[in-house]
């Protein structure tokens, strides 16, 4: 895993992000609580906070999610006290077990916000990255 760049610079995580499944995410957690607090750009960078304080970082736009809130979409239980634990041993079967594994599926991803992407791509939407796009 490629740790001397930052996740938000990635172009790969940027193109694999930049999908309808995972935009509409953000958009719906929005609409939710009721729109921005407040929002702050750096260059192509912009960090938005909405009214309940989740944090949101774009890239021209393109929401590009937090680990946490890759896990958060594919938490197993959410109402259980072990739901961090089963959600742990959802990508370890992703990666380790699972029939993508014969064509090393998971030795793509360089970074663990590219593997968290793809795991919640894989068990929310049915979808596996091909390098260049979803499908």
């Amino acid at each position: 895993m490629d740790t001397t760049s930052k996740w938000y610079e990635d172009p790969v995580y940027i193109k694999m992000c930049d999908n309808p499944d995972i935009q509409e995410v953000a958009i719906k957690r929005v609409k939710r609580d009721n729109g921005w607090l407040r929002a702050s750009a750096v260059g192509e960078i912009a960090n938005a906070t909405a009214k309940n304080g989740e944090v949101f970082t774009f890239y021209l736009g393109t929401w590009l999610p937090y680990q946490h809130q890759l896990q958060g979409m594919v938490y197993r239980y959410p109402d259980e006290s072990d739901n961090l634990w089963t959600t742990f041993n959802g990508i370890y079967d992703f990666v380790m077990q699972s029939p993508v594994l014969r064509n090393r599926y998971a030795s793509q991803f360089t970074s663990m916000e590219q593997l968290w992407l793809a795991f919640v791509m894989k068990e929310k939407f049915n979808k596996t990255w091909t390098g260049t796009e979803w499908k």
